[in-house]
């Protein structure tokens, strides 16, 4: 995220509270925007280590996602939803990044970004190691 800061975010809440890689996640986002926004694009990317995780990206319109324009100095929310790329391993905290610049002014002027982490559901099979010896063939 750069230091452009025009959103001032005051609440963030992901659906599932741990996600499971390939499902979708409910992204809301509180915020009470110093500007007010006609046209831009929220682009979320995923990052594991400092690392984009390919297919992990999305660019969505704001104005298909909230009623444009977005008021200045009025509490506003931001509600959409993401489907986590089946390429994020369980288990970890990835880094997701929901940005949003202005479509109509080039280079896509940053307005504002938000930095976050969530935790991705652990494996669910567990490992039974003595079943599995039990059920070896015999080694004689």
């Amino acid at each position: 995220c750069g230091s452009v800061d025009h959103l001032h975010v005051s609440s963030l809440s992901v659906t599932p509270n741990e996600p499971e890689p390939g499902s979708p996640v409910s992204v809301l986002i509180g915020m009470v925007p110093d500007i007010s926004i006609t046209d831009a694009s929220i682009h979320v990317n995923v990052e594991l280590f400092g690392v984009a995780v390919p297919g992990a990206c999305l660019t969505l319109d704001l104005c298909k996602v909230h009623t444009c324009p977005v008021a200045a100095n009025k509490s506003a929310r931001l509600d959409f939803k993401y489907s986590l790329s089946p390429l994020v391993p369980r288990g970890i905290k990835p880094t997701l990044f929901v940005n949003l610049t202005n479509s109509s002014k080039p280079p896509n002027n940053q307005i504002g970004c938000i930095q976050f982490e969530v935790s991705i559901a652990a494996p669910s099979a567990s490992f039974n190691a003595t079943q599995t010896i039990r059920d070896w063939p015999s080694l004689s």
